[in-house]
């Protein structure tokens, strides 16, 4: 069953959430003309609001896991550049996955599905 399934049973609260606030996400591949390196860089526009905290943080990890993706299917090393609008404080849940790579088991009940360093920080 893919994880989409699995928090849909678990938390369909979360997941209505989900659908009324949809992300907002550029990902583009830049490579350098003169050396040919390669720089993934991802822009999102996260939802202010606190109270859905966690939607914000699925957000963030959906672009996570797009952008490891196209790492992946490139094959060859490069640089990740992720910006824009995270409407985030330093104590977030996006702060934290953003910067430790993953959230504790002590931060959040989702920490089953946000458990795995999608991009090391």
């Amino acid at each position: 069953m893919s994880t989409g399934h699995k928090m849909k049973e678990q938390f369909p609260e979360i997941m209505k959430d989900i659908k009324i606030r949809p992300i907002m996400t550029q990902i583009c591949v830049l490579q350098h003309k003169n050396s040919g390196k390669l720089v993934i860089v991802g822009n999102t526009h996260l939802f202010w609001n606190p109270e859905y905290h966690i939607v914000s943080l699925l957000h963030i990890h959906g672009m996570c896991t797009k952008i490891a993706s196209i790492k992946e299917s490139l094959g060859k090393s490069c640089s990740i550049v992720i910006s824009g609008d995270m409407n985030s404080q330093t104590t977030s849940y996006v702060h934290s996955y953003l910067t430790n790579g993953s959230i504790s088991k002590a931060e959040t009940p989702l920490e089953h599905f946000l458990s795995q360093n999608v991009i090391n920080p």
